[in-house]
């Protein structure tokens, strides 16, 4: 079901004719690793985490990946030392 969700949404994005590039960015709140990994498996690369805490869990046992992660949350000085470095 994921699967097939993640393949029509990015059948629509492919429908439109955009002006600019599209990126999707699936939101990983409350969502299992193995859903996140269901996800990767059909080509999903950016993902989307407002929790820190969850973000972090996620991001070390899906770091063989080369995912991209998106923080949506404001940050505080706590979030900030806290927060993986990007490359």
């Amino acid at each position: 079901m994921i699967k097939d969700n993640l393949e029509k949404v990015q059948i629509r994005i492919n429908n439109v004719n955009h002006t600019q590039s599209v990126t999707l960015v699936a939101v990983s709140k409350t969502r299992s690793i193995d859903e996140l990994q269901q996800v990767v498996d059909v080509g999903q690369q950016h993902f989307a985490e407002n929790y820190l805490q969850e973000a972090l869990i996620k991001i070390n046992h899906l770091k063989s990946q080369n995912l991209i992660w998106h923080f949506m949350a404001l940050f505080s000085q706590i979030n900030l030392k806290n927060c993986p470095k990007t490359q």
